[in-house]
């Protein structure tokens, strides 16, 4: 006579883990659908890394800087000699204008790359 196979004890899961499980899934389904849409986008060319903006940021504050500190060596031996405030006033306000000009082109012609 055969003997009848033995009972294996069944695993029975809670409706608290079900749900932590069912939870944990929905998460992580969440975030790998998140991370799906943001490696779509870089390709796109909608994002950039955090990187590269830190990068572009120094080189503008650098090129500000630039430009700026050009300006007393451009004005100097002008201003020395100036009596007319009014025309003191009007000339580095012009260096001024100048460099923002310069600046904004320079912007321009770098988010065109």
């Amino acid at each position: 006579m055969t003997q009848p196979e033995p009972v294996k004890p069944r695993l029975e899961l809670s409706d608290v883990a079900v749900a932590a499980y069912n939870e944990s899934r929905a998460r992580r389904e969440a975030a790998n659908a998140e991370m799906a849409e943001l490696e779509r986008d870089e390709r796109r060319g909608l994002l950039i890394s955090a990187d590269q903006v830190r990068n572009e940021a120094f080189m503008a504050a650098r090129a500000t800087r630039n430009i700026l500190q050009a300006i007393p060596a451009r004005l100097s031996a002008i201003l020395a000699g100036e009596t007319d405030a009014k025309k003191v006033y009007r000339l580095l306000e012009s260096a001024i204008d100048d460099a923002c000009r310069a600046l904004s082109e320079k912007a321009a012609s770098g988010a065109a790359h």
